[in-house]
């Protein structure tokens, strides 16, 4: 509401972010790559099953609850950077409503990814549920694997190799994300 007239806005990030640029960036990307869609990319997924590959929202916004609650997504720039490495790297990749991020390969989902922006027990809780679960009507081998800035101990490392689950780490560097051994995981 500006000034008693309503306009429709796209937030994109907070003015004083350090990852504004980031997220600015991604957003111009996002609109030129709709902007040059062709009708065949409109139309028909079917050769791919589906799969498909938008970025995620990035930007900060508050919601009403009982008290302000600022929402940071800088979970989207990590899953957007990531696609894209992914992608460079000759993978196809792709996501759904449940799963942050999967390679998929003639129809079958291989490596399945979840993102998280922290290694907090609540993220860990979480993100192993998810692995687990979105998996579950995967009827092939996949590969299940969590990705956490923080690095994990040694005790937690162990149990989530037994549960099949490999870690990705990443770092902050100048507001972006750059990936630990990701050539490893793949």
């Amino acid at each position: 509401d500006d000034d008693g007239i309503e306009n429709d806005f796209c937030l994109i990030g907070t003015l004083t972010s350090k990852h504004l640029p980031r997220q600015v960036g991604n957003f111009v990307s996002e609109v030129h790559r709709i902007k040059n869609l062709t009708a065949e990319e409109t139309e028909d997924f079917s050769t791919l099953n589906n799969f498909a590959f938008t970025d995620e929202a990035t930007g900060s916004s508050k919601i009403k609850r009982s008290g302000s609650t600022i929402i940071d997504r800088t979970h989207g720039i990590v899953v957007n950077l990531l696609a894209r490495i992914l992608e460079d790297k000759g993978y196809k990749v792709a996501k759904d409503r449940n799963r942050d991020l999967f390679i998929h390969n003639r129809g079958q989902i291989r490596k399945l990814f979840e993102i998280k922006r922290s290694s907090s027990t609540n993220d860990l809780y979480s993100a192993v549920g998810q692995l687990l679960i979105y998996s579950i009507p995967i009827k092939r081998p996949v590969d299940l694997i969590l990705v956490v800035p923080d690095k994990l101990t040694s005790t937690v490392e162990n149990r989530l190799e037994q549960l099949g689950i490999k870690i990705l780490y990443y770092n902050w560097n100048n507001a972006e994300p750059t990936f630990n051994k990701l050539d490893e995981i793949l």
